[in-house]
C-alpha cells in the first residue's frame, strides 16, 4: 500500500515541479525524467534551488531515508570494506529476483569480482526475505575498561542508529580467517570460538556467552555467528553496550565433531548454558590463527549485519500545501526564445493524443542528477513510471482490462452522465531497494514493495 501511495505522491511532486512558475535566475537539474507524449524520455524542466530543497526533502521523507545527508567525504571510498560488499551481494541478488518477477532482464551492478563475494547463507536468505530493513555495522574504536582475557578480541558496533521501533529478526556476526598453519595450528587442530556479549550495568561488568562455533584449524572463509541476543541485549539498554569478545580456544568444546569426507568444516551451535568453562591456559589469540582484525584487509574486516521490521509507517504523507498549490494563479514558466513550456505530460496540450489508449509511461527520479550518488550506493536513480491513457469501447487486449471495467464499459457508453470510464491504473507492481550509507561504518539496506510499475490496464 505504501509503494502505490508513493507512485502517486510522485507523480504529484512532479506536476507541482514542473508546472506553471516563473523561471529563477540560479537553476539547477530536477532529477525528474517523464515521457514527452512522443515516445521520448526528457528532464523536465531545471529548478531553483529553493525548489529542488523542496522535492529533495519530500523524497527523502517519504522514503524513510535519512536528512539530511551524512557527510561525503570518505564515503566513496569505503564501499570496498566488507560490510558495504555484503550488502552490494545481497542487493544484487534482490535485483535479480526482483526483475525476474517483473519479466525483464536481469540488470545487475556489479563492482567486484564474484571471489570477492561474501556468503549468503540459508538463514540469511530467510533473514532477507522477512526483513524491511537491513544495517551492517562495522568495528569502531571504543575505550572501555580493560578486560582479564587478553588473549581475546573485543569488537564494538555502535548500533546507535537502530531506531526504537525496529524489530529485530536475526543478528550475525561476520569474521574471516585466513588459513594459517603453523605452531599454533595444524589440519588437525580443533578450534573452538565462543563469543560473549559485554555489558555494564550499575557499575558491574557482566561477559554473558551468545554463541560458540567449532571449526577445523584448516579452514578459510567467512564465519557466521549469530549474536540475536547481544544485540536484544544492547537494545534493552543502550548504555550497556560494551561490544562483543571473542575467545578463541583449542580443542572440542563439545564433543567430536569429525567430518564425513575429512574435510575442513566449521559448525555453529546456539547458546548452551550447559558447556563446561574453559582454563585461560588453552586459549589462544585470534591473530595467531589467522582471524582477521578491524586494521585487516578492507574486504575481510569484521562486521556485524541485522535484519529487522520498522513497525513505523513506510511512506509518510507529503505536506498538503505541495499537492494544492494554486497553478493557474501563477505565471507559465518559459524557455529561451519565450516559448511557454508546455512538454509536461500531466498537462494538456493539443499536439498530445489525449485519446491514447491506457499504457505504461515513463516517470524517471536521477539520484546522481539530486546529488545524492555519493550516499547512496544503489540504485543510480528510481524508475517508477506510471499508467496513463483512455479506457474508451472497445476494451483491447493489450489493455489488461478486468472483466468488471469492461461491464462498466458498456454502461458508460449508455450512461455517461452517470457511470465514469475505468480508470487506468498499475496491474502489477514490483519492490525496490535502496543501499545507503549512514556514515562510514554503517550502511543500511532499505526495501520497498510496489515502488515499479511493470504493466497497466483498465480497472
Amino acid at each position: 500500500m505504501g509503494g502505490r501511495a508513493l507512485g502517486v505522491v510522485l507523480v504529484c511532486l512532479v506536476g507541482w515541479c514542473c508546472g506553471p512558475a516563473e523561471a529563477s535566475a540560479a537553476t539547477t537539474l530536477s532529477g525528474i525524467y517523464v515521457d514527452n507524449g512522443v515516445g521520448q524520455t526528457v528532464l523536465e524542466d531545471a529548478l531553483s534551488f529553493e525548489e529542488q530543497q523542496e522535492i529533495e526533502n519530500e523524497i527523502l521523507n517519504l522514503l524513510g531515508l535519512p536528512g539530511p545527508r551524512p557527510a561525503v567525504r570518505h564515503l566513496h571510498s569505503s564501499v570496498g570494506k566488507s560490510a558495504p560488499q555484503f550488502l552490494l551481494n545481497v542487493y544484487d541478488q534482490l535485483q535479480e529476483e526482483n526483475e525476474a518477477a517483473g519479466g525483464g532482464a536481469a540488470r545487475v551492478r556489479k563492482v567486484r569480482s564474484t571471489d570477492m563475494d561474501i556468503l549468503i547463507t540459508e538463514a540469511d536468505r530467510k533473514a532477507i526475505d522477512e526483513s524491511d530493513i537491513i544495517m551492517t555495522f562495522l568495528n569502531k574504536n571504543h575505550h572501555g575498561s580493560e578486560m582479564r582475557h587478553e588473549k581475546g578480541r573485543r569488537l564494538w558496533f555502535g548500533i546507535t542508529n537502530i531506531e526504537n521501533d525496529v524489530s529485530v529478526l536475526m543478528a550475525e556476526l561476520r569474521l574471516y580467517r585466513k588459513l594459517n598453519l603453523n605452531k599454533y595450528t595444524t589440519y588437525n587442530t580443533s578450534l573452538t570460538l565462543t563469543v560473549y556479549a559485554l555489558t555494564e550495568l550499575d557499575g558491574e561488568s557482566e561477559m554473558t556467552e551468545i554463541s560458540t562455533m567449532q571449526l577445523t584449524g584448516d579452514y578459510e572463509g567467512w564465519l557466521e555467528i549469530n549474536v540475536t541476543g547481544a544485540v536484544n541485549l544492547w537494545l534493552k539498554n543502550r548504555q550497556a553496550n560494551h561490544g562483543l569478545y571473542i575467545g578463541a580456544y583449542f580443542g572440542d568444546r563439545v564433543g567430536k565433531h569429525a567430518s564425513q569426507d575429512g574435510a575442513s568444516y566449521a559448525v555453529f551451535y546456539p547458546h548452551v548454558p550447559a558447556f563446561p568453562a574453559l582454563s585461560l591456559e588453552r586459549e589462544v589469540k585470534l591473530d595467531d590463527i589467522g582471524f582477521v582484525s578491524a586494521r585487516g584487509t578492507d574486504e575481510y574486516q569484521p562486521f556485524l549485519v541485522v535484519y529487522a521490521n520498522s513497525q513505523q509507517q513506510m511512506i509518510k504523507p507529503v505536506l498538503q500545501r505541495h499537492l494544492t498549490r494554486n497553478k493557474r494563479s501563477q505565471p507559465a514558466r518559459k524557455r529561451k526564445g519565450g516559448k511557454t513550456d508546455h512538454r509536461n505530460p500531466f498537462q494538456y496540450h493539443p499536439s498530445y493524443d489525449q485519446h491514447k489508449s491506457c499504457r505504461i509511461q515513463q516517470l524517471y527520479v536521477s539520484f546522481k542528477d539530486l546529488q545524492w550518488h555519493e550516499w547512496i550506493i544503489a540504485p543510480e536513480g528510481y524508475g517508477a513510471y506510471y499508467c496513463s491513457g483512455e479506457c474508451n469501447f472497445p476494451l483491447n487486449a493489450h489493455m489488461n482490462a478486468t472483466n468488471h471495467a469492461i461491464v462498466q464499459t458498456l454502461v458508460h457508453l449508455n450512461h455517461p452522465t452517470k457511470v465514469p470510464k475505468p480508470c487506468c491504473a498499475p496491474t502489477k507492481l514490483i519492490p525496490i531497494s535502496v543501499l545507503y550509507h549512514i556514515d562510514e561504518a554503517n550502511v543500511n539496506l532499505k526495501k520497498y514493495k510496489n515502488m515499479v510499475v511493470k504493466s497497466c490496464g483498465c480497472h
